[in-house]
């Protein structure tokens, strides 16, 4: 939008309508966007699910491999929806 301006280092949750300018170091979401966390706080709580796999691998079935053979612990699990 016209007049707004982003932050540096700031973390933009996609499909976002950023209406309001967002300060440096801020993780943002919504539509309209709100400042949800700083960029450091999202990091701490997500350092954990890091898997560093980025380059690792000559193709995706290597990669696949990898990531089945990783404990349950390490991945962020979200409730099914039910009907």
């Amino acid at each position: 939008m016209p007049g707004v301006t982003i932050g540096e280092g700031c973390l933009i949750a996609a499909g976002n309508v950023v209406t309001k300018s967002v300060p440096k170091n801020c993780v943002v979401g919504g539509n309209p966007a709100k400042i949800i966390c700083s960029t450091n706080d999202f990091l701490n709580r997500n350092h954990f699910y890091n898997l560093n796999t980025k380059g690792k691998f000559k193709n995706s079935e290597e990669k696949k491999a990898y990531l089945m053979s990783i404990p349950e612990e390490k991945f962020i699990k979200k409730e099914l929806l039910k009907k």
